[in-house]
């Protein structure tokens, strides 16, 4: 890595002066050519366009019109254990798995390393499909495979285009779904589902927008507040995109979701020490956004998060432990694409004891096997080590999800989940995946 690359190099604020003037990064492919990606909005490239940007404006509302109840419990009669619905963002997914089928055939160095991990979830799960059919495993392996085309799509746009297909889109969906949780809690017409905080007294209910999830809705927050800040920096930050940074920082606190707030602090802490290092002020303004509306949002429902950090997390280690007898049930090959569930029923477990585990490199392992739920975590562990190297910004976006992605589920569990992972790979891939390639900060400002 030369002199100008990774977390060492110059300031942010010299590195955006020193922007080329074209739209996109340069791509130098192995025969010497260079690419510029630039989604151009005619024939094609506008239905992907305008396929992305509904898929965003469908994750908070994702209507479920079909649903297949595919297995009952051989010791409970008559009692559903599986069952898979069909949403309006599966619409959209087989559609942009159509249209991305042209840019499949081109040489793709920009996003290759952000869509190894689920190209191979794609792959296990279409075996899994060919060898033991199900509906469930169908329409995991049109989710994972939608997710790719996303990432796919979001790394071939210029900055123009990202700005009108994925940043605005996601920032005003932030601000407006973030106002209308801290509403619900504040006026107490939110989800209570959070029996330990009614216990000890407190009245806050936890906050979703229209989302059918309180930690689904934080997922999408957090997607929201890091590609403001990132698309900020790279571009320069809009007095809207503040706005929408620190009302999603504050939303979170109202989900009263754990994994979600950790994923806030460590965001903070990423531009704290970026900052620290760089006394570029940029980064310590988007601190002091996150952590700052972070801290608003948990003084005023402190009662409730009192409450909801004294419960502990012995239910999440007991899922985790679960998932070895899981596991252990076809550790080469899996139980399957969305089978978990069923798995859990197969062990003899009555429906109050059949969660999920809360951890997605195990649930991959249950379902796809062991050695690529090594696969998958070293993949993750890459992308990790890719943001590293290249800024603090990028840094930031990946710490964004690990907590999300260790100590919940969402993002593979969800019909809306699996669209938030495709744009976060897309996301990391148009940032940081050129910057990775060659020394210019082409991409993104590096800290």
């Amino acid at each position: 890595m030369t002199q100008g690359d990774g977390i060492d190099g110059p300031s942010l604020s010299a590195a955006r002066a020193e922007r080329p003037p074209y739209a996109g990064p340069a791509v130098e492919f192995a025969d010497g050519r260079e690419h510029t990606p630039f989604l151009d909005l005619r024939g094609f490239d506008l239905v992907r366009a305008a396929l992305v940007t509904s898929l965003i404006l469908l994750i908070p509302i994702n209507t479920r019109f079909l649903m297949f109840i595919s297995q009952h419990s051989p010791h409970l009669a008559g009692e559903i254990v599986q069952y898979t619905s069909v949403g309006l963002t599966d619409i959209v997914f087989i559609a942009l798995i159509v249209s991305v089928l042209p840019l499949v055939r081109r040489p793709r160095v920009l996003v290759a390393p952000f869509i190894v991990g689920l190209s191979m979830l794609v792959v296990a799960s279409a075996v899994h499909v060919l060898v033991s059919p199900s509906d469930q495993g169908i329409a995991m392996t049109v989710r994972l495979a939608g997710a790719v085309a996303v990432a796919i799509v979001i790394s071939t746009m210029s900055w123009q285009t990202l700005r009108v297909v994925v940043v605005w889109p996601i920032a005003v969906m932030g601000l407006v779904q973030g106002g209308m949780a801290l509403s619900q809690t504040l006026t107490g017409t939110g989800r209570l589902r959070l029996d330990e905080i009614a216990a000890a007294g407190a009245s806050w209910t936890a906050g979703r927008g229209t989302f059918g999830h309180e930690y689904g809705f934080a997922a999408f927050l957090m997607l929201s507040l890091t590609i403001a800040l990132a698309y900020g920096f790279a571009r320069g930050m809009r007095p809207t995109l503040w706005i929408s940074v620190c009302v999603a920082s504050a939303a979170i606190a109202s989900t009263f979701g754990r994994a979600a707030a950790l994923a806030v602090i460590m965001v903070g802490l990423v531009y704290v020490v970026g900052w620290w290092r760089t006394k570029d002020r940029m980064l310590g303004a988007s601190a002091l956004a996150t952590l700052g509306a972070l801290g608003v949002g948990l003084a005023i429902t402190h009662s409730g998060w009192l409450a909801r950090v004294s419960s502990g997390s012995s239910v999440r280690v007991s899922l985790a432990s679960r998932s070895l007898d899981v596991i252990a049930i076809n550790p080469v090959f899996g139980v399957g694409p969305g089978r978990y569930g069923a798995a859990l029923a197969d062990i003899g477990l009555v429906s109050v004891d059949r969660h999920i585990v809360h951890n997605v490199p195990l649930l991959v392992t249950a379902e796809f096997g062991v050695i690529l739920g090594l696969a998958f975590a070293v993949w993750l562990l890459t992308v990790g080590v890719i943001s590293l190297r290249s800024s603090f910004v990028a840094l930031a976006v990946f710490v964004g999800i690990l907590p999300l992605m260790f100590f919940d589920n969402l993002h593979y569990v969800i019909p809306g989940g699996v669209p938030m992972l495709g744009l976060w790979c897309g996301a990391l891939a148009a940032l940081i995946g050129t910057g990775w390639r060659q020394s210019e900060p082409a991409v993104l400002a590096k800290g």
